[in-house]
């Protein structure tokens, strides 16, 4: 009587780690983009909620980005790069940015990121 196997084979085993390999390749080079992402969306949402920067000049927040930027060690995007929007008594920062990740040889990744952020109701919200 014959058995039927059980279990991985050695080119099952082999194919299943170079699998898990290149995935934990991926993941070990794409997750900061997302991460810095997240930074610099944090960094927005906290610049416009900030009252002290509500009538504040472009180059107040221009400012005050480079300060969380240094804190946070933001390196994606320049403060040149941010567009700034104060109309309707309402603060908008947002951006647009990609960042590029080499994964092996000349396979990677092309990935776009528009972070934004706004505070303030507009005039017809505050009726």
């Amino acid at each position: 009587m014959h058995t039927a196997q059980r279990g991985l084979g050695l080119l099952s085993f082999i194919l299943f780690s170079v699998a898990a390999v290149f995935i934990a390749i991926t993941a070990m080079k794409v997750i900061p983009a997302y991460l810095d992402d997240w930074e610099i969306q944090r960094a927005f949402t906290a610049i416009v909620t900030d009252p002290s920067l509500k009538n504040a000049a472009e180059s107040q927040i221009r400012d005050a980005f480079v300060q969380r930027s240094k804190m946070d060690n933001i390196t994606s995007i320049s403060p040149d790069e941010i567009k700034i929007d104060q109309t309707n008594n309402q603060l908008i920062l947002s951006a647009r940015y990609h960042v590029e990740k080499s994964i092996i040889g000349n396979f990677g990744f092309y990935i776009n990121f528009t972070p934004s952020a706004s505070s303030g109701l507009s005039s017809k919200d505050e009726n």
